[in-house]
């Protein structure tokens, strides 16, 4: 059923695990679940935590002017990044998991995604999320 495992140890080879990991396995399914106290769930939901809001205090100070420029001019903020980033409408709906028609329609229209679309694209484009859904607000 599962057993577990240390995942690092100190140093000194006779002290205790960093951190001990159950691991199940689940039939029918490639990846095998972690199980890990509580209390180290919780360290990690902080850290991931506060890595968003390092991410999110990114403001749109941060790009370049023309990409600024476009923005202010109410242009597609899911577009204008992408393009600045240099991918092709295909390869980032390729890496959200969406479909190339379902990113043109966020890109032209400001169809409404889900927010998990939204953070993928965040994500990937390497910009906080409300940059992204300024659009989206301004269509309400």
């Amino acid at each position: 059923m599962g057993h577990v495992a240390d995942l690092g140890r100190r140093p000194e080879a006779d002290t205790a695990p960093l951190l001990a990991v159950q691991f199940l396995e689940v039939p029918g399914k490639a990846e095998r679940l972690a199980v890990i106290p509580e209390s180290v769930y919780r360290v990690l939901e902080e850290i991931v935590r506060s890595r968003q809001l390092e991410r999110q205090a990114k403001s749109a100070a941060d790009l370049p002017s023309d990409v600024q420029r476009e923005l202010q001019l109410g242009m597609a903020p899911v577009r204008v990044i992408r393009k600045w980033r240099n991918l092709s409408g295909a390869k980032l709906a390729r890496m959200v998991g969406i479909t190339p028609s379902m990113l043109s329609q966020l890109e032209l229209h400001g169809k409404a995604g889900s927010i998990e679309t939204y953070a993928k694209l965040s994500n990937i484009l390497n910009v906080p999320i409300d940059l992204l859904l300024a659009q989206k607000d301004s269509q309400r």
